[in-house]
């Protein structure tokens, strides 16, 4: 049996729902109540579903959905989600799900928490990402790519530096070879990335991505 297009709650996911009610029986508002069953819809029934989706089932609109995401992890996420989000920003890069244009890179980002994890990161460097065209795309700089790519990797920092130092007197050239050497190295086979993959084994595989943008860097500005 389907109610608004969603399949009846598993007796697990009924039980965790009443045991978060009932340890907070009380203390919880209209509003704290809907984060607790949309958190534990989030973690079963609704874990492979995009906002659209949701919206569709729960038959409201897209904007609460992401609302809710938003707020369900501001309460429940613990200190690891910076981890997360810095292998999701490696997952990102190395998927190479990103579009060139003109002289900005293009992310889908439709996870707010993760746009406020990357800006937060730019802005400490007085830098920032631009969303003004859709909330959902992150628009950014070749330079301020590396920036980021050398704040969640320190190796890759490291060859990033290097790589400035290099090419100090061609200092200008330099984000418009980056993105001429990411359009070059996303017609390659896309590699890939496990779904779990360890924080050991994404950092070692962006560590040979930016090796590869820093040979196609250095053979474009030799040229």
């Amino acid at each position: 049996m389907n109610t608004n297009g969603l399949k009846i709650i598993s007796w697990k996911l009924r039980d965790e729902v009443l045991k978060e009610l009932i340890e907070h029986f009380g203390s919880m508002n209209k509003n704290d109540y809907e984060l607790a069953l949309f958190h534990l819809l989030l973690e079963n029934e609704f874990a492979p579903l995009s906002d659209y989706e949701i919206s569709v089932r729960m038959k409201i609109p897209e904007s609460k959905v992401k609302r809710l995401r938003y707020e369900v992890k501001l309460r429940y996420s613990d200190n690891s989600v910076i981890e997360k989000y810095q292998n999701e920003l490696s997952k990102l890069l190395l998927s190479r799900k990103y579009r060139i244009h003109n002289d900005r890179i293009q992310f889908a980002i439709s996870d707010k928490m993760f746009r406020l994890f990357l800006n937060d990161l730019l802005m400490k460097d007085g830098r920032f990402a631009d969303t003004s065209f859709n909330v959902n795309v992150v628009s950014m700089t070749a330079d301020d790519l590396l920036f980021l790519i050398s704040e969640i990797n320190a190796e890759s920092g490291k060859l990033i530096k290097k790589m400035k130092s290099d090419f100090k007197d061609k200092e200008t050239e330099l984000p418009k070879g980056v993105i001429e050497s990411l359009v070059s190295i996303g017609k390659e086979t896309v590699m890939t990335v496990v779904e779990k993959a360890t924080t050991e084994l994404l950092a070692k595989e962006l560590e040979e991505l930016v090796g590869k943008i820093i040979d196609s860097v250095k053979q474009k500005l030799s040229n």
